[in-house]
């Protein structure tokens, strides 16, 4: 499957419009393009995409699958509980992003660990503990809020059955 796929898009912005209005030529010119990627590389210093439901919305209207592609959330170091709950509610907006809109396929983590992230590195080491394990390998809170998401997801589902 074709999939167009950038980061700084979760939210509704000039940049995800101009993909959305890039789908729909390429879909009118009988491009075979199935689905938009929505990198998600948050960082607590810039403000939560919050309109992400919206956001992939509008790509589930015009018939294209979504996808959560590359999901972390750094914050600059150390962390602390502030930090923490910024990040569970970074992970989970995107998550319930996703699970509300019918055609999201995926929701991939850009690393399960901060032993082997790359935001250290891309920083300096001035920002890390991107991912919902921290680097001896035990479950953040981050972790624990994204199985509570998908906990009530599923919940809804078997109601709804």
């Amino acid at each position: 499957k074709l999939y167009l796929n950038d980061y700084a898009i979760d939210g509704i912005s000039p940049k995800s419009t101009a993909y959305l209005e890039l789908a729909k030529t390429l879909r009118s010119q009988r491009v075979p393009l199935h689905g938009m990627g929505f990198q998600g590389h948050l960082d607590l210093q810039y403000p939560l995409p919050i309109d992400a439901p919206e956001n992939l919305a509008r790509f589930d209207r015009i018939g294209m699958e979504t996808a959560f592609t590359e999901v972390d959330v750094r914050y600059f170091l150390p962390g602390d509980t502030y930090k923490n709950a910024g990040q569970v509610g970074s992970f989970n907006t995107l998550l319930q992003a996703c699970l509300l809109t019918p055609r999201c396929v995926m929701f991939t983590l850009w690393g399960f660990t901060d032993k082997y992230s790359w935001i250290p590195n891309f920083s300096n080491g001035l920002q890390g503990e991107a991912t919902p394990l921290d680097a001896n390998l035990q479950p953040k809170p981050a972790y624990r809020g994204l199985q509570q998401v998908l906990a009530l997801a599923n919940g809804a589902r078997d109601r709804d059955r």
